[in-house]
């Protein structure tokens, strides 16, 4: 991308309002160009983020072995189960966030097209990944099978294994999701904005079971997975506006960010109080 191009897309965010030659030849952007200031904020948010996911994983991996979180029990607890597969789900998340700042400030800048959309889809692909490791430390955890087969101890083998059959099709729905991005990429948006938008309100459908299963933890656990839901939607709402403003690119990170920082602490809360 010229110079001069940049200096347009630092002193406008709409890239509407740009000159014909400069617009064709961003034509392949999904969002402006992030102005330096930005640029640093996203950095030191990143930054952030990775003070917070170790001491998430100091947190797991410290207290949980103590049983003070994720108590290793014959009735169907959490266990070692549980705390590695939301490490990798913390994990996962922060290679994710990473990958979306370089994509953002360095990666998408590329005026090789192939590079371009390799490096796109590569994006997607690993917010998918994040999404595979947060259903599957949420169904090893809070929504374990143990908490089903509780729950509908005297119902149908369906209704008692409905949260294996819920993680089954979410890890389909989230391969689908990378399938799409390397192949598929203009369908592939839609694609990723109904999965944005509806995603991450699954698990508040299984409220009722929440509530029975953890009595002094549930209120305030689904409170947060509600929150998280919310954020995603008010993510979804800047990625669909993203091209209108520079900022709005960002905001759509740190929203997506907060969603997970709420998806996260459910996790801990109901680990924590773990009242059946």
């Amino acid at each position: 991308m010229a110079d001069n191009n940049n200096e347009y897309l630092d002193a406008i965010g709409d890239m509407s309002f740009l000159p014909k030659a400069v617009k064709d030849d961003n034509a392949d952007r999904a969002f402006p160009k992030l102005k330096h200031i930005e640029s640093l904020s996203r950095l030191v948010f990143a930054g952030v983020v990775s003070v917070l996911t170790i001491l998430y994983l100091v947190f797991l991996f410290v207290l949980g072995p103590q049983s003070h979180f994720f108590p290793s029990e014959i009735n169907g607890s959490f266990g070692f189960l549980g705390i590695f597969v939301t490490a990798l789900m913390a994990l996962s998340f922060l290679a994710a966030h990473f990958y979306g700042y370089m994509y953002d400030t360095k990666l998408s800048l590329k005026e090789e097209p192939n590079k371009h959309s390799i490096q796109h889809s590569l994006s997607v692909a690993l917010y998918y990944v994040a999404f595979i490791f947060l259903y599957s430390s949420i169904f090893a955890t809070i929504l374990r099978s143990f908490v089903f087969k509780t729950y509908f101890a005297s119902g149908s083998s369906f209704a008692q294994n409905l949260g294996l059959i819920t993680y089954i099709i979410l890890m389909v729905i989230a391969v689908i999701g990378i399938i799409l991005a390397f192949l598929k990429p203009n369908i592939s948006k839609f694609y990723n904005y109904v999965v944005l938008g509806l995603g991450l309100w699954v698990v508040i459908f299984f409220a009722q079971i929440l509530t029975k299963n953890y009595a002094m933890s549930s209120n305030y656990g689904i409170m947060l997975l509600i929150f998280g839901a919310v954020f995603a939607d008010i993510a979804l709402l800047f990625l669909l506006l993203q091209k209108k403003k520079p900022f709005l690119r960002s905001l759509f990170q740190f929203s997506l960010t907060i969603s997970a920082v709420f998806d996260f602490l459910a996790i801990l809360v109901y680990g924590i109080v773990n009242a059946y």
